[in-house]
C-alpha cells in the first residue's frame, strides 16, 4: 500500500468517525436533553380538545324565585369516527333507521352529521359548527321514550349516542311572563366568534349560545360561564380512539334582579284584563268599537309622502288594505308557515301568502313562519325561523 493511498484511507476512517460522532450526538441531544419537549410535541399532534359548554347561569327574582333556570332535555347525538369506521351500507342503514325512529327523513338525518361548510350541510346556523371530534347532534328535545329507546338497543344504532343537555328553560313563577324583560339566547354568529378570538375572549366558542336581547343581553358576559375541555386521542387518520385529561367548564353567574314575580304576574294580569275590556268598549267619538279593524287614517296621518312606510300587522291578508294606503312594506306572522301539512293549502288561500317575501302591486309583503304554534303544540312540513329584517334608506341620511 503506497504512502497516499494510506493517506487516502486515514481521512475516510476520520469522516466516517466524524459522521458516527455527530449522528450518536444528536441521537442524544433528542433523546436526553430535548426528550421532554419533543414529547409533548408528538403527544398534542395525538390529543385533540373538544369543549365542554358550561351551564348558563340563571336569572332569578329579587326573592331568589327562577325567572329564567336551565332543564336537561334528550338529545341524540351521533360520533362521525366511529360512524366512519363502520361499512358504507352500514352507515347508510343506521341513519336510515335513526331517522325511523326520530320520525325524520334520511336526508336530513344525514344532512345533520354534516359540519358546517362540508358539502350536503345545512345552512348557517342550523349545521354543526362545533369540535369535529365531538359527537354532532342530530335531534334536541327528543321524547324520552324514544331516547330510551334507542339507548337500550346499541346493536342497532352503532356510533349513535343519547345524551341529556342543559337547554334554557323560563319556569313563569306565578304566572309572570316577563320576555320583554328577560329576552333571549341564540347561537353564536361567525362575526361574533371572530371578534371574541381577536380579543383573546375565552368565554366564547363556535357552539356557544348568546344573550340577544334583554337581561340576557345586557349581562350575557356573567351568564356564559368559562367553558372546560375535554381531551380526545386520535389516530393518524383523525378518528377518536381514547380520552385524555379533562378541564371542567366553570358554570355562569347567577343574576339576582329587583323583579318581583308576585307583583310582574299582577302587573301583566291588570294589563291583559284592560286589553280585554277595551277590545269591548265602544268608542262614542268615532262611533266604533276599539276590536275594530285598525285605523289606517290615523295611523298614517301626517306622514310625508316621500318617506317610505312599513306597516306592521298580524295578519297578511290586510295587505289589500296596506296597499289602498300606499304602504311600502308590511310585516306580519299569524300563519306559523301552515303549522300542520296539509292546512298550508288552506291557510295559504284564506292568507294570501304562507311565507316568505311577495309584492301586491307597490306593496312588498314579508310573512314569517315564525317559531311558535297554535292549539296543537307541534309543526309539521312547517320550519321555525327567527327572522332579522335589515332596513336601509333609499335616500338621504334622514331616511
Amino acid at each position: 500500500m503506497t504512502t497516499l493511498t494510506r493517506g487516502r484511507f486515514v481521512v475516510i476512517q476520520v469522516l466516517v468517525l466524524a459522521l458516527f460522532c455527530s449522528l450518536l450526538s444528536r441521537l442524544w441531544y433528542l433523546q436526553v436533553v430535548g426528550g421532554d419537549s419533543y414529547r409533548a410535541q408528538a403527544q398534542s399532534n395525538a390529543v385533540r380538545d373538544v369543549i365542554v359548554q358550561p351551564q348558563r347561569g340563571l336569572i332569578v327574582d329579587s326573592t331568589g324565585r327562577s325567572l329564567v333556570a336551565n332543564r336537561l332535555a334528550w338529545v341524540v347525538t351521533v360520533d362521525r369516527s366511529r360512524l366512519a369506521a363502520l361499512p358504507t351500507a352500514e352507515q347508510s342503514a343506521t341513519l336510515r333507521q335513526l331517522g325511523r325512529t326520530l320520525g325524520l327523513p334520511y336526508g336530513q338525518v344525514l344532512a345533520q352529521t354534516k359540519l358546517c361548510g362540508e358539502k350536503g350541510a345545512p345552512d348557517a346556523g342550523l349545521c354543526w359548527n362545533g369540535s369535529p371530534y365531538e359527537a354532532v347532534p342530530v335531534a334536541a328535545d327528543v321524547d324520552e321514550d324514544v331516547a330510551l329507546a334507542i339507548a337500550e338497543r346499541p346493536e342497532d344504532f352503532p356510533a349513535v349516542e343519547v345524551q341529556q343537555q342543559n337547554v334554557r328553560s323560563y319556569p313563569t313563577p306565578y304566572g309572570a311572563n316577563a320576555a320583554h324583560l328577560l329576552g333571549y339566547v341564540t347561537s353564536v354568529t361567525e362575526d361574533e366568534y371572530a371578534a371574541a378570538k381577536q380579543d383573546d375572549d375565552t368565554t366564547l366558542n363556535a357552539a356557544s349560545q348568546v344573550g340577544r336581547s334583554g337581561l340576557e343581553r345586557s349581562y350575557d358576559r356573567f351568564l356564559r360561564g368559562l367553558p372546560g375541555s375535554t381531551g380526545k386521542s386520535v389516530d393518524s387518520s383523525g378518528r377518536v380512539i381514547g380520552s385524555a385529561g379533562a378541564t371542567p367548564a366553570r358554570p355562569g353567574d347567577t343574576l339576582v334582579t329587583s323583579i318581583d314575580a308576585k307583583v310582574q304576574a299582577k302587573a301583566e294580569d291588570e294589563l291583559r284584563a284592560a286589553i280585554m275590556t277595551a277590545r269591548q268598549t265602544h268608542d262614542d267619538v268615532t262611533g266604533e268599537d276599539y276590536s275594530d279593524s285598525p285605523d289606517y287614517e290615523a295611523a298614517l296621518a301626517g306622514r310625508s309622502a316621500e318617506r317610505p312606510v312599513v306597516l306592521l300587522c298580524h295578519q297578511p291578508v290586510n295587505v289589500d288594505t296596506a296597499v289602498e294606503y300606499g304602504v311600502d312594506l308590511q310585516l306580519s306572522g299569524h300563519t306559523h308557515g301552515g303549522q300542520l301539512w296539509p292546512f298550508h293549502y288552506i291557510i295559504a288561500a284564506q292568507q294570501g301568502a304562507l311565507s316568505g317575501l311577495s309584492r301586491v302591486e307597490d306593496t312588498q309583503l314579508y310573512v314569517t313562519a315564525g317559531a311558535g304554534f297554535w292549539g296543537p303544540p307541534m309543526r309539521v312540513g312547517a320550519d321555525p325561523e327567527i327572522v332579522v329584517i335589515e332596513l336601509n334608506g333609499r335616500g338621504g341620511p334622514d331616511d
